[in-house]
Order: C-alpha cells, then sequence, then structure tokens
C-alpha cells in the first residue's frame, strides 16, 4: 500500500515496511527488544524500527486510524463480494447450457455475452473500488460503485470489441492483466484491503500478489496469450503470446514485486508447456521434467534474490530461509502443514467450492462431450487447446500450492467461464441467422 507521506516508513517490520502496519508476530520480538533481552530462536517475527518521520503526532495517528476503519470495512464484505460472484457465475453457467439445449432463446443468447462481460468487470471494480475512501463514504455506495461499474466495464468490453467476439474478450482481459501488474508495480494500492485482496486484521501478507490477486492475474494472462497468437497469427504470434506470460509471470514471481512462492511453482510448468504448444512442439515426459527443473531452478533464483537484500526487507522467501537455518527442516514442514490444513478446510467452508463444483463441471462437460458449440470455437481458435491444458495445470497447482485452497481454482474458473462463454455464444445460433457466426457478436 502507498501510504500518505507522513505514515509511510513509520513503522518498519520485513514484509510490513512499505504498509506503516506490524504483524502480530512482530509484538513479542519488539517488546524483548526494547527491554534487551535477545530473542529465542522459536519465536517468529522481528523486532519492529521506527523509519521515516514525517508529519506531527495527530497527522501519524490519523492515518493508522484511517487504515483500521478499511480493514473493518473490508471485513464487512469480505464473504459477500465473493459469495455474489459465485452466484452469479454459476447462474451464466446454467444460463449458457439452457441456450447450448434451446438455441431458440435468441434474447438469452444475446444478453449472456454482456452479462460475462459485466462478472469480467465485476472483477475488477473490486479492485477499483480501493481508489475511494468507501469505508468513510459507507457499504450502499460501495455496492453501487461496484456493481455500476461492472456493468459499465461490461458495456465498454463490448463495444471495444465493435461487434467481434474474441476483440471483446481480449479487451477484458487485457484490463484485468494490465490493472493488476499496474497495481504490484504501484505498491499494491488497489489489492490492500480489498474484498479480494489481503488486509492487516488478517496480517498474512501486506505486499505482492495474494491467493486471489494472483488466481485472476495467472488465468487472465493465461487465456489472453492464446487469443493473442490466435490473433496475430504464425510464429509471430507465438512469440507475442509469451510475451504477455512473461510479463504475468514477473509481475507475480518477482521478490520485489508479487513475492508469490505458489505462482512462480505453479505458473513456470503451466505457462511453459502452453508456450511449448503454442510453438507446435510436441510435449513430452521429457518436456514437464524440463518445465519441473525450471521452476525449481526459478524458486532458487528467487530465493537468492531475496536473501541479497537486508533482513528487514526480506519477503516470504528469504523469511522462509532464515526460519528453517534457525528452527531446521520443522519451520518448511509447518508451513507445509498448515497450507494442507487450510486447503482441506476451505473445501468445506469457502463458496467458491460452488463455482469449482458448477464450473469445473461446464468445462468437464466442454472438454469430454465436446458439444458442437465447443468443436466449432477450437477450429475457430486452435490456440485455445494450448490454454485449456495449461489452465488446467495452473489450476491443480494453484490449488496445492496456496492456503487459500479452493479460492484460487474458483477464481479461476471463474475467468475462464466468462471468456469461453461469449466465444461460445455465436456457435449457439439458428443455421439460418443473418451474420457470420465467427466473427461477429451474437445480437437479438
Amino acid at each position: 500500500m502507498r501510504a500518505p507521506g507522513f505514515g509511510r516508513g513509520l513503522l518498519r517490520s520485513g514484509t510490513t515496511q512499505r504498509s506503516g502496519y506490524v504483524q502480530l508476530m512482530d509484538i513479542g520480538p519488539t517488546m524483548l527488544d526494547l527491554a534487551g533481552v535477545g530473542r529465542p530462536e522459536s519465536m517468529r517475527g522481528r523486532p519492529v524500527e521506527v523509519g521515516e518521520r514525517r508529519g506531527n503526532a495527530e497527522q501519524r495517528r490519523a492515518f493508522l486510524v484511517d487504515g483500521n476503519n478499511a480493514a473493518t470495512f473490508r471485513v464487512r464484505i469480505a464473504s459477500s463480494v465473493p459469495n455474489l460472484y459465485v452466484w452469479l457465475t454459476s447462474l451464466l453457467v446454467v444460463a449458457t447450457l439452457v441456450v447450448f439445449w434451446r438455441p431458440r432463446y435468441r434474447m438469452l443468447r444475446a444478453v449472456l455475452p454482456w452479462a460475462a462481460f459485466a462478472l469480467l468487470g465485476y472483477l475488477a471494480t473490486v479492485y477499483l473500488a480501493r481508489l475511494f475512501p468507501f469505508h468513510d463514504v459507507g457499504i450502499l455506495a460501495y455496492w453501487l460503485f461496484v456493481i455500476g461499474g461492472a456493468i459499465a466495464l461490461g458495456v465498454l468490453f463490448c463495444l471495444s470489441g465493435r461487434g467481434r467476439d474474441l476483440d471483446a474478450v481480449m479487451g477484458g482481459l487485457a484490463f484485468l492483466v494490465a490493472l493488476l501488474v499496474a497495481d504490484v508495480v504501484l505498491d499494491n494500492r488497489l489489492q490492500f484491503n480489498s474484498a479480494l485482496g489481503f488486509s492487516p486484521s488478517v496480517a498474512g501478507r501486506f505486499v505482492g500478489f495474494g491467493n486471489s490477486g494472483y488466481a485472476v492475474l495467472a488465468s487472465a494472462a493465461l487465456l489472453l496469450a492464446a487469443l493473442v497468437a490466435h490473433r496475430v497469427g504464425g510464429r509471430r504470434g507465438a512469440w507475442c503470446a509469451i510475451g504477455v506470460l512473461g510479463v504475468a509471470f514477473v509481475a507475480d514471481a518477482a521478490p520485489f514485486w508479487g513475492a508469490d512462492v505458489g505462482g512462480l511453482l505453479s505458473m513456470v510448468p503451466a505457462y511453459g508447456i502452453t508456450a511449448v504448444l503454442l510453438l507446435g512442439i510436441r510435449v513430452r515426459l521429457r518436456t514437464v521434467m524440463v518445465f519441473v527443473g525450471a521452476a525449481v531452478a526459478a524458486l532458487a533464483a528467487a530465493t537468492v534474490l531475496d536473501l541479497q537484500q537486508s533482513s528487514g526487507d526480506r519477503r516470504h522467501l528469504g523469511r522462509l530461509i532464515e526460519q528453517i537455518d534457525a528452527e531446521g527442516v520443522s519451520a518448511l514442514s509447518d508451513v507445509i502443514g498448515r497450507k494442507v490444513s487450510q486447503n482441506l478446510t476451505s473445501l468445506q467452508t469457502s463458496s467458491f467450492r460452488i463455482l469449482v463444483l458448477i464450473g469445473g463441471a461446464f468445462v468437464a462437460y466442454l472438454v469430454f462431450s465436446r458439444p458442437p458449440q465447443f468443436v466449432r470455437l477450437l477450429e475457430r481458435v486452435p490456440e485455445l487447446r494450448a490454454a485449456l491444458i495449461g489452465f488446467g495445470v495452473l489450476a491443480v497447482l494453484g490449488y496445492g500450492l496456496n492456503d487459500t485452497g479452493v479460492a484460487v481454482p474458483g477464481l479461476m474458473i471463474g475467468v475462464l467461464v466468462c471468456s469461453l462463454v461469449p466465444l461460445l455464444c455465436v456457435g449457439t445460433a439458428p443455421a439460418h441467422a443473418d451474420a457470420p457466426a465467427d466473427i461477429t457478436m451474437v445480437r437479438a
């Protein structure tokens, strides 16, 4: 979070240095440091340091109060925002299946692409809402902004495509990717205290990519890359797609930006397989092993880069190595055990399990039953095959490597469904439809 000038750097502790907030586990080491007592190796966290002093005491207090109000407001919307997205996206899946089986429902068929784009806009608007102090204005104003903004962005995505479904989907995905990459480069103002971001009340992360942001970025960039490869065409298109994947990967995995270990380990094999397929190279077991090795090498490189920083500036990787050095392998096993436990718990508590079930069943129906609408789409955009294979790898690894569990594949499937529906709807028109289905958006 980019704090105001008087607050930025006021308190500094590990990953909290750019936010002005302190993790609860840092309080114990801070008290021992003030008392002149050494910190036991078994104690997590580190002493808080006083950084740059700007503004008077009243301004600093106002900064912390405002941050607390924003965190409290986030608690109020942390469930309702994803729940609404889950139910609306699930409804979109059901409506799409109805159109598949009853293609004469022209009005419903015409509405579905607009609904899908509005749901892509919903994800973006949830992040954009952090540009405004809705914790001071009120929850009604927040929902008016989110819903109104989602509809407005959906309309913008549709109009930007100029009637071409492929261009409209590319525009929506590109907006999400650009928004999240810009946010992490510019200090996480949009993710911090967002309903789809992270909060000081949880104190798990203050900078970089949270699990929700990673899920949206990684899936949107993967699908965007396939559509870019198709739009540009040929070898040049494949390399343009690899460029899109590279930008997303660096933004998510770089220790000084995203600092996302789970993202790094899942994006390297998923993006690598997609890139290889787009280049027309056959994937063999040897290819898979190469990407597994590349993921390990990338993790090692990111760790070394993080360890070059001073102790107070290190992120998750550097701090994990410090813990392993001090406590032994048990520190790593504790992290793994916590992630596994939280992943399993999410299957019972997270609303995203509904979207994984409904959306996952829809994708499985497309892949294995191969309805004519999906067959025509793959004939029109064959690059989607590579994206879907990479997407499967990304969703499975994203679930296993991140501690929010089913929310990660849930958001990924949501992005996939909202991207596929506009492309599939052009293939549901009756045979005597006026406009060519392969180039224009279906209209009532």
